[in-house]
């Protein structure tokens, strides 16, 4: 899903996506609509701004822990990736902080972060709060919210 919202001080583009562990489509389809807003711009620069949060399922060191290494096989970072550089080819920045879990497993437990959110670099200063709410997390589910808050 995709929306575009029309600010004060321009315009926000917010994605949300669920990306498939197989084949990628969310990510590559993203990707490929931020590519083709750009080019109808005509420079990365006079964009809108992008939000981009979802279910990556995608695991690196870069944002899950350390403890997690099991998950860094080299199929999981390949794909991870292609998210990094998009983030760097789109300027936009992790929002979530490293190491704060978006899922706790409900038959192993363990906590990890394959949700995420993605900011646009002149939007960070304008974090109020961005933060996972363990305790609101609705009854049967694994996921944890994440709450970002801009002024």
């Amino acid at each position: 899903m995709a929306m575009l919202i029309q600010t004060g001080h321009g315009k926000v583009l917010i994605i949300n996506i669920y990306n498939d562990t197989e084949q990628q489509q969310a990510l590559h389809q993203s990707i490929q609509m931020i590519w083709n807003r750009v080019r109808t711009s005509g420079a990365a620069t006079q964009m809108q701004q992008i939000i981009w949060l979802g279910k990556f399922n995608l695991h690196h060191s870069i944002w899950d822990e350390e403890r997690n290494a099991h998950l860094f096989t080299r199929v999981n970072l390949v794909k991870s990736q292609v998210l990094i550089d998009a983030a760097a080819e789109f300027d936009i920045q992790m929002a979530l902080p490293k190491n704060m879990p978006t899922l706790q497993a409900l038959s192993m437990g363990n906590y990890m972060k394959p949700d995420n959110m993605f900011i646009s670099t002149p939007l960070i200063n304008h974090i109020v709060k961005c933060f996972t709410a363990p305790g609101e997390r609705p009854a049967r589910t694994d996921h944890i919210s994440i709450v970002m808050e801009l002024e």
